[in-house]
């Protein structure tokens, strides 16, 4: 019995031990690593956002502030 899976890229069904789509060429490798790059890519700049909201935002930064 043959497992298959979607190519990420034209969505044909393709055998899951293929390394590349035979039909449009994508690398499934290539593809899977740069979806995790993008991701901790969002992830991290999230975190930044997260982060600079809460500093801007503590009450020790905004006692610092008032002194100023």
């Amino acid at each position: 019995m043959v497992v298959l899976r979607k190519c990420p890229k034209c969505r044909e069904m393709v055998n899951a031990q293929s390394v590349a789509c035979p039909r449009c060429g994508v690398n499934f490798r290539e593809h899977r690593t740069k979806r995790i790059m993008l991701c901790l890519a969002a992830i991290a700049v999230a975190g930044f956002a997260v982060r600079s909201h809460f500093v801007r935002h503590s009450p020790v930064e905004q006692h610092v502030a008032a002194q100023h």
